[in-house]
C-alpha cells in the first residue's frame, strides 16, 4: 500500500514576473547571466545568528584575483566550532567552491549565495549537506550569514 503525503512547497523566485491581466506567469531564468557582480557587493564580514549567546560563525570573503575569492569561515568564541578557507571563481552570480581543492576525499560543490545583505552557504546536491559539517567539530558551514 501507498501513502500520499501532502508537501507543502514554496518557491521565491527573484526573475519572476506576474501579469494580472492574462494570469501568466514569466520566468526569465538568465536575465542575471548578463549583470555584472559587483565586487563590493560580495567581500565583507558576514556572520551567522549567534547560537547560545556567544557562538557563531563568521565568513570573510576577499578579492583575491579578477573573479576569484578568498573564503575564511570560523567560529568566534568556540573551540568546537568551524574552520574553513579556500577560493572560488565566480559563476552566475554565485561563488562556487569545488571542496575537492580543500579536501581530495570530497567530491561536493560549496556554493554562497549573496544577495543585499545575506549570504548562504549550501551545497550544489542536497545529499552532500554532511560535506560541510567536516569542517566542523560541531554545526555545518551550511546556512544563512548576515553581512556584519
Amino acid at each position: 500500500m501507498k501513502k500520499i503525503l501532502p508537501i507543502g512547497l514554496a518557491l521565491t523566485l527573484s526573475a519572476c514576473t506576474f501579469n494580472n491581466d492574462s494570469g501568466q506567469f514569466n520566468l526569465d531564468l538568465n536575465q542575471f547571466d548578463n549583470q555584472p557582480v559587483k565586487t563590493s557587493s560580495i567581500t565583507g564580514i558576514y556572520r551567522t545568528k549567534q547560537i547560545n549567546s556567544d557562538r557563531f560563525e563568521e565568513m570573510k570573503i576577499q578579492a583575491i584575483d579578477k573573479g576569484f575569492y578568498q573564503i575564511t569561515i570560523n567560529t568566534l568564541n568556540s573551540p568546537n566550532g568551524c574552520s574553513f578557507s579556500g577560493k572560488a571563481p565566480i559563476t552566475n552570480g554565485q561563488l562556487r567552491l569545488p571542496l575537492s581543492t580543500v579536501n581530495p576525499k570530497l567530491n561536493s560543490v560549496m556554493t554562497i549565495t549573496v544577495s543585499s545583505d545575506k549570504a548562504v552557504v549550501d551545497t550544489t546536491r542536497p545529499e552532500h549537506f554532511n560535506d560541510l559539517k567536516t569542517f566542523c567539530r560541531s554545526g555545518s558551514l551550511v546556512g544563512g550569514y548576515y553581512k556584519y
